[in-house]
């Protein structure tokens, strides 16, 4: 088995951890943050860490009311000026694996000079440069991937995330829910996991991950894992405005996996379209749904948070690009012309 494989398998125990860790936590962040008014939480990152904090910045409005936003490191990097009155007053949480992403550090220099932000880090590497630009923060060492294509490090940086930002929400219900899920989710990816070998043999060349919400902007990192892990075209969409466009490009030789939650009436009617496609279609949601002419659909098994649903999709996405990799011959220890992190 590749490194990418056993960073994925160790990801469960590594997501225990990461809920304690932030949790235990919370408390003292929170002192921190009332020491002066915040006026917005921006989330910040490259990558595989920009898609984690789009659906930190719904996680946190959607449970706290606030404001919120989500940047790109390289937009502000460049454009900083632009983003002076938005950020004036702001905390921004910094979301990176090396901690050492040239756009992530300069993007914060340059702000913190014309601006008066706060800066919190979540990153993966103890001692990181980022370290030096942040009031507070938050390393997960056991959750690093040594791999290039992020697994294992990308679903514990939103894990952590999610809980530091249903923390500055006081929303303990958010945090209790989720840390269920993680409790869970091990037995959960291993009852499904032998699927996936079959699936990757069935005719598709490309994936497109389909989500709502909270959990887009995980679910558009699902959708990058096909291109990193192997090599494979992909995109993300939202489910009901995947039919304002995106329905064109899906066909037979398409895998959509779907996001469904509760799996609502409209949810399936958008199921039911995509399937006239002929397309493999893998439904995601939190109980047994019945779904004329898809592959199959992966129940959790109860209710899920909304927190939560978004681990359930991404380790799903992350063994179908897996064992499509396999089948493909590719390595996805090795992708092609992608590095760790970038050094400009």
């Amino acid at each position: 088995m590749s490194k990418t494989y056993d960073e994925m398998k160790s990801q469960y125990g590594a997501l225990r951890e990461t809920a304690l860790y932030i949790r235990n936590r919370i408390n003292v962040l929170n002192r921190f943050l009332e020491e002066k008014p915040v006026k917005t939480v921006a989330f910040l990152g490259c990558g595989s860490s920009f898609s984690v904090s789009k659906s930190l910045e719904a996680i946190y409005r959607n449970l706290s009311g606030n404001s919120a936003m989500s940047l790109a490191a390289g937009d502000l990097m460049l454009h900083t000026e632009n983003y002076r009155i938005a950020l004036e007053d702001s905390v921004i949480v910094a979301v990176t694996r090396s901690g050492s992403t040239s756009e992530v550090l300069r993007a914060l220099e340059a702000i913190k000079a014309i601006a008066s932000v706060r800066v919190i880090a979540l990153t993966c590497v103890e001692g990181a440069p980022i370290t030096e630009l942040s009031d507070v923060t938050f390393n997960m060492p056991w959750a690093f991937d040594e791999s290039v294509c992020q697994t294992r490090t990308v679903s514990n940086l939103y894990l952590a995330g999610a809980i530091l930002a249903a923390g500055i929400a006081k929303n303990f219900e958010a945090i209790d829910a989720v840390e269920a899920t993680v409790n869970e989710l091990e037995a959960y990816a291993e009852r499904i996991e032998p699927m996936f070998l079959q699936l990757a043999k069935e005719k598709w060349d490309h994936a497109v991950v389909l989500a709502d919400g909270e959990i887009g902007g995980i679910a558009e990192e699902g959708a990058l894992a096909f291109k990193e892990i192997c090599q494979l075209n992909s995109n993300y969409y939202g489910l009901l405005d995947s039919r304002h466009g995106p329905m064109v490009m899906v066909g037979k030789t398409t895998l959509v996996i779907a996001s469904l939650g509760a799996a609502g009436e409209q949810e399936c009617r958008l199921v039911a379209d995509v399937t006239k496609k002929y397309a493999t279609v893998l439904t995601v949601s939190d109980e047994a749904k019945e779904l004329p002419k898809t592959y199959a659909n992966i129940a959790f098994g109860r209710p899920l948070d909304v927190i939560g649903r978004g681990l359930a999709l991404i380790v799903v996405c992350q063994l179908a690009a897996y064992y499509k990799s396999l089948v493909r011959g590719v390595n996805p220890d090795a992708p092609t012309g992608l590095d760790a992190w970038i050094k400009l």
